[in-house]
């Protein structure tokens, strides 16, 4: 099942890469965005071979969470 998505801001160096993504507001089921992020880390991780990490953003309440 091929889905299309974009996260907001990436960095790398040379040991891994971050991923974060943001969003306006914090939902109260936040599954479906975990699992956005964790499609994204997966994704660049097979094509740079590299350790990635993912956190989402929640711009309401200025939270950063680690997936």
């Amino acid at each position: 099942e091929l889905e299309d998505g974009k996260y907001a801001f990436s960095v790398e160096n040379d040991k891994d890469i971050v991923i974060i993504d943001y969003k306006t507001q914090t939902p109260l089921d936040k599954r479906a965005y975990i699992k956005q992020v964790n499609r994204y880390k997966e994704a660049m991780s097979m094509l740079f071979r590299k350790t990635t990490k993912g956190y989402l953003f929640y711009l309401d309440n200025m939270e950063m969470v680690e997936v």
